[in-house]
């Protein structure tokens, strides 16, 4: 899915003259939703819907090095870890036919939320300006369920544009 994303960070330099090695730590909210139409292969054999909604809240430490540092322009890249919290909401799982009868599924709610995981983000991107940057961001596979029906997991590729406060 396509949706915003908030992220709010502090900086903290290893030598404050060169700025060429820095500990972040953010902040992050950001919004996610699933949705997957398909024909079930197994009983009932109808056309199905699965579908969610996701709100994740994060904090992420990070170690970020700037492989070239120039006084207005910098490229830099990094990683660290993500503690994840999810809200879900607006889980639906039947017929593409919304409502389910009792026949479509046994259980309207087969969805075992994982609220709670971590994983690893690697980022890469250029600062501008002092005040500008534009970053990429890949965090590794979470689980989004954890037994039930089936499971799934999701991964986040993120582009986006920095603003440095001095």
């Amino acid at each position: 899915s396509y949706k915003p994303a908030v992220f709010l960070g502090v900086n903290f330099f290893a030598n404050p003259s060169t700025r060429q090695l820095q500990f972040r730590l953010e902040l992050s909210a950001a919004q996610s939703q699933f949705k997957s139409l398909y024909a079930l292969k197994v009983s009932p054999h109808i056309p199905f819907k699965a579908s969610f909604d996701k709100m994740t809240f994060s904090f992420s430490p990070q170690i970020i090095y700037n492989f070239y540092n120039a006084e207005n322009f910098k490229i830099y890249g990094g990683a660290g870890l993500v503690l994840i919290y999810d809200n879900f909401s607006n889980h639906y799982l039947g017929s593409q036919k919304q409502p389910n009868s009792a026949t479509d599924i046994e259980e309207n709610d087969p969805y075992y939320f994982n609220k709670i995981d971590d994983t690893f983000i690697l980022k890469a991107g250029v600062q501008i300006h002092r005040n500008w940057g534009i970053f990429a961001q890949y965090m590794t596979s979470v689980l989004d369920t954890k037994g039930g029906y089936f499971g799934m997991n999701s991964t986040v590729e993120q582009v986006g544009i920095n603003y440095y406060f001095k």
